[in-house]
């Protein structure tokens, strides 16, 4: 598991469960202000948001994370959204100042370009998951509270 603190100065905190109890939260990362995290090619990978909206990315194997590096080209006002399908990492966010949701992939050294999906706008963070052939992503509506989701095959 890996949250947010809860105090003033936004922390990210990880915990594991071994099917019994979880262990004590180990500190991951100061000053953020968004995240999401997948499991792609067997390590966790962090994607936060700073305050200035930049990206980050760092990845553990489960003996700690590497520093996050900044994702060159990738702004986003909220959080983004992370899920492993078809053996690249993708990644759904806001745009920096829109409504308009940008996507890109993570092969494991790179990110593709980030690009809009055409007519696909939100006024919250999206969410992204693999289901079977397809990968899914859900978000609520631009203007209203409508409920909209689109796949790639």
């Amino acid at each position: 598991t890996v949250y947010t603190g809860t105090n003033l100065t936004p922390t990210i905190w990880q915990s594991s469960y071994d099917g019994t109890s979880w262990s004590t939260p180990q500190y991951v990362r100061y000053g953020v202000e968004g995240m999401g995290v997948a499991s792609h090619g067997g390590q966790l990978v962090l994607v936060t948001r700073d305050r200035n909206n930049d990206l980050y990315m760092g990845t553990s194997t489960g003996n700690g994370w590497t520093t996050p590096t900044k994702i060159a080209g990738q702004k986003s006002k909220s959080s983004p959204a992370l899920a492993s399908f078809g053996g690249v990492l993708h990644m759904t966010h806001l745009g920096d100042s829109s409504n308009s949701i940008w996507w890109s992939t993570w092969d494991g050294t790179s990110w593709s370009n980030n690009v809009t999906i055409p007519n696909q706008r939100s006024r919250y963070v999206p969410a992204l998951a693999p289901a079977g052939s397809k990968l899914v992503q859900a978000h609520i509506g631009d203007t209203t509270l409508a409920l909209w989701y689109s796949t790639l095959q």
